[in-house]
């Protein structure tokens, strides 16, 4: 849902929030290993690029960084001005950006009415990832033309060989063999062990590799892109990955008057304005939307998956383990608003139901997600469960960032 169903290449890169805990880039590899596509995994931590020694099958490329001694320093050059411009201004003295007259070169404004955000000197600035840009694409670049010298040998040995094949059967019967050693590697990487460091006690081996079904408010996410979440028209892919003219939701200030004396109302996708930049351009991708259900509102109620989630990501076997996860909105610095109604306040502050079914505990997957199993059932004849929230702290509000059903 959020990376689409055409990845190629998936890329790590949460260090600064993940740090030493590895349990999480586990996961994550053992997700993407059982996307359809079987991308190849980047990341960008030396110490994390052994763990694809674990799992056999998998493609791994990790980027230990560049040197930025190998750049020309800027303090020194006759004329910097003249070299590219990922390049220029990058390294004064020994250090990239953070060192006149560098510093001054970077970042940029954008148009924005005041400093953009995140601006600080700890963060890299453009320069720094316009050239790892490029030794991505030259990473791909690479691997292209590896990938054509692979075929055309294969072509002429075997037309050598075997002069009767035309040049479509031998590049057919590669294809052919190829996607075998694809499905080999699935199957070699199927039987190796699960992890088992996970910190809570919750038993999470069936979200490693099971199918499953993320209804996400956050961004980015293909699937609100494409208007599959709100079942809207599709949005307009534009450049490096954003979109626009694709459904938003609301503004968490002014909210829709709630409609209490109705139970078939969704949740409601909103957004916080203070965090969308007032930038002549759009600066970045990376918003932590939420569905949110108020007490005022009453029984909200929506399906997972709804329809055109399950025509998109349906295909296949749909029969359900029995689990369900919701995940709350993470708060600005972990300091929530005081109407918050946290997931772990399930009964009590907060009633849910699954299919007609009070749940009536959850147990705890991390700090924002909690775990829904046991009595819930495997949904309808399509694996689709309908699910009731309402919020009974007065004033109280729920802030789901995400539904996941598996």
């Amino acid at each position: 849902a959020l990376f689409g169903p055409h990845i190629d290449i998936l890329s790590w890169d949460f260090g600064m929030t993940d740090g030493n805990k590895y349990f999480l880039y586990k996961f994550w590899i053992n997700r993407a290993i059982v996307h359809p596509t079987k991308p190849i995994l980047w990341n960008f931590d030396r110490q994390r690029h052994r763990f694809y020694d674990y799992y056999p099958g998998i493609g791994g490329f990790t980027f230990k960084g560049f040197d930025p001694q190998t750049f020309p320093d800027s303090q020194t050059h006759p004329n910097p001005a003249s070299l590219p411009p990922a390049v220029a201004y990058f390294r004064c003295k020994n250090e990239a950006e953070n060192q006149p007259p560098c510093n001054d070169h970077k970042f940029a404004t954008y148009g924005c009415k005041k400093q953009p955000k995140y601006q600080v000197k700890w963060h890299p600035g453009w320069k720094a990832h316009l050239v790892t840009g490029n030794i991505f694409a030259y990473y791909l670049v690479m691997m292209l033309e590896e990938v054509l010298n692979d075929l055309l040998n294969e072509v002429v040995n075997k037309a050598a060989d075997e002069d009767s094949q035309s040049e479509g059967k031998v590049t057919k019967d590669y294809l052919e063999a190829l996607r075998k050693q694809d499905q080999q590697d699935l199957s070699d990487f199927l039987k190796s062990d699960l992890p088992k460091d996970w910190p809570t006690e919750t038993d999470v081996s069936k979200l490693y590799r099971s199918k499953v079904y993320c209804t996400s408010a956050i961004l980015p996410n293909e699937a609100r892109y494409h208007g599959l979440v709100t079942e809207t028209t599709s949005g307009e892919p534009v450049w490096g990955g954003m979109h626009v003219n694709f459904d938003l939701g609301v503004p968490h200030k002014p909210v829709p008057e709630a409609l209490p004396d109705r139970d078939d109302i969704e949740p409601i996708l909103t957004y916080d304005e203070t965090f969308r930049q007032p930038c002549s351009e759009v600066l970045e991708i990376d918003y932590k939307d939420y569905f949110m259900v108020r007490q005022k509102d009453g029984w909200m109620t929506r399906t997972y998956p709804n329809a055109a989630e399950l025509e998109e990501f349906g295909k296949g076997n749909n029969t359900r383990e029995g689990m369900i996860v919701l995940c709350s909105r993470v708060c600005l610095w972990y300091k929530c608003e005081k109407e918050y109604v946290p997931l772990k306040q399930l009964p009590t502050n907060l009633t849910v139901e699954v299919d007609g079914h009070q749940v009536h505990q959850s147990k705890e997957l991390n700090q924002l997600c909690e775990v829904i199993s046991g009595d819930i059932g495997q949904g309808n004849e399509n694996g689709q469960y309908t699910i009731k929230f309402r919020v009974n702290r007065p004033d109280g509000q729920l802030f789901l960032s995400s539904v996941i059903v598996l």
